[in-house]
């Protein structure tokens, strides 16, 4: 099955699920504002959730994770279809969250998010969603701070990992020499 197939059929199913159309993919999405929370709001109470900040470690929003997630779906090399489907699912999830707990995502208590999170995962489109969701937020977690996650290395130093030397200057992180190289 081609990825664009299985993407189409995914958001279909999720489509159903929440009883509205999705985006098809390719067509340009954003977190969306207006009477609900903004998508990125969305986006930042689900990393909260995935990694809390609970005494043990730090969390989402101590290293930038949102911020991170911002800049690499803002990048020219991240692909539309990726993209498209991230910030859609700000959208799913809202949804879902006033579906089955009768408010906004985010101002729900961390109990129903968790009850929230649990459900969309219960399905193939949310459950891949949520999986690269997960994948950059451990980016945000691990990458070089240089690249807008990892907020003062707050991830090393809860992993108690040394960076290996030499960190690249910012003339040679992976956007610039991309320019480099697509120019």
């Amino acid at each position: 099955m081609r990825r664009r197939r299985f993407l189409q059929g995914a958001l279909a199913g999720l489509g159903a699920w929440l009883g509205r159309p999705v985006l098809a993919p390719g067509a340009r999405a954003a977190p969306q504002e207006g009477s609900g929370p903004d998508g990125w709001e969305v986006l930042e109470a689900a990393l909260d959730r995935l990694l809390p900040a609970d005494g043990d470690g730090p969390g989402a929003r101590d290293i930038g994770a949102a911020d991170y997630l911002r800049t690499t779906l803002n990048g020219p090399r991240i692909d539309p279809e990726d993209r498209d489907f991230l910030l859609q699912g700000a959208d799913w999830l809202d949804d879902a969250a006033r579906k089955e707990a009768g408010a906004p995502f985010p101002d729900l208590p961390p109990v129903k998010q968790d009850a929230v999170l649990t459900t969309i995962a219960r399905s193939d489109a949310g459950d891949r969603w949520l999986a690269r969701l997960l994948d950059h937020l451990f980016e945000a977690l691990l990458a070089d701070p240089i690249y807008g996650g990892n907020a003062g290395g707050r991830g090393w130093a809860w992993l108690e990992h040394r960076p290996g030397f030499p960190r690249p200057p910012a003339s040679k992180t992976y956007p610039r020499l991309a320019e480099r190289w697509y120019a």
